[in-house]
């Protein structure tokens, strides 16, 4: 009987191939992330900075438009809202399918620091 290859592995649908965060940012101001990411599907990415103590909640937010599958590569400018926590903050970036399915997640720590006057 002659041999049947197994099939390839399958890629997953996305990824967030990088992402480089600052480590803190003063309330009001801009968190520039830059993100390099992939999808095999329509697809786009959100970041939410999720607040203290629990991480479930945030004010601060931003995303890109839909994309047709492809590699990318993003500054994503999230303005940090005046009220937003300060101190410990989690950073989430995921990876969205146009139909609402969450291809891939990444988190990062980012300190909100309040100026002194």
């Amino acid at each position: 009987a002659p041999e049947v290859a197994p099939p390839p592995p399958r890629s997953p649908p996305g990824a967030i191939e990088s992402l480089l965060v600052p480590t803190s940012v003063e309330a009001g101001d801009l968190l520039i992330v830059r993100v390099r990411w992939r999808t095999n599907v329509p697809a786009w990415v959100t970041a939410s900075l999720m607040e203290p103590p629990n991480f479930t909640s945030f004010r601060s937010a931003t995303s890109t438009q839909i994309r047709a599958a492809g590699s990318y590569s993003d500054d994503l400018r999230i303005t940090v809202d005046p009220s937003n926590a300060d101190g410990g903050n989690r950073l989430r970036v995921s990876l969205v399918s146009e139909a609402g399915e969450t291809l891939a997640e990444e988190t990062a720590p980012v300190t909100v620091e309040y100026p002194e006057f």
